[in-house]
């Protein structure tokens, strides 16, 4: 499989994951909400609510500068940097 298709797979699953917990943090659906506008709605309590859940259901850890939504300029650099900590090969979980 394609490098860069293997990444976007990963990154619609890792998607499905912050969704499912955001929508548990905020009580908010975010299904039908556009993705490039869903760290915007949270604000920091929240933010590291979900911080704390990716942690240890990805079992990684971030760093302190990243702990704000701030540090991310985009969605997608927010998934692509939880992937980048979880590329030690475990697979994650779908759940």
């Amino acid at each position: 499989m394609h490098r860069g298709v293997k990444m976007t797979e990963n990154k619609d699953i890792m998607l499905s994951i912050v969704k499912k917990i955001m929508q548990r943090v905020t009580g908010r659906n975010v299904d039908n909400m556009q993705d490039a506008n869903l760290l915007s709605l949270l604000d920091s309590l929240e933010f590291v609510s979900l911080v704390v859940e990716l942690e240890t259901i990805l079992e990684i850890e971030f760093e302190e500068h990243k702990l704000t939504a701030n540090a991310f300029a985009t969605l997608d650099d927010f998934l692509t940097y939880l992937l980048n900590k979880k590329a030690n090969g475990a697979e994650v979980d779908k759940s």
